[in-house]
């Protein structure tokens, strides 16, 4: 599964997305994949910002992907273009 995230949670390109969900609670992106119920485990992850002045970060959670995009200088999450991979591993 692979696509990239518009800042406003549209795809402007996805493989294997089921759907993006912007989390206002939680100031994060939530990813549900075609087929797959993500974890750690099996799988290998890259995510990328879309900006140098925001780190991204990712988890699993009730398996979908979660991307965290914070701001270098606030640490508050942030909504922003991204791009993501995931590839299994087995």
């Amino acid at each position: 599964a692979m696509g990239q995230v518009n800042a406003d949670s549209s795809m402007g390109q996805s493989y294997n997305v089921d759907s993006v969900t912007w989390d206002s609670a939680g100031r994060r992106y939530v990813i549900r994949l075609t087929g797959i119920t993500y974890t750690h485990n099996g799988y290998v992850t890259m995510v990328t910002a879309g900006y140098s002045n925001y780190t991204a970060t990712y988890a699993a959670e009730s398996g979908n992907l979660v991307v965290s995009l914070r701001n270098t200088s606030t640490a508050v999450g942030q909504q922003d273009h991204f791009s993501f991979m995931v590839l299994q591993t087995s």
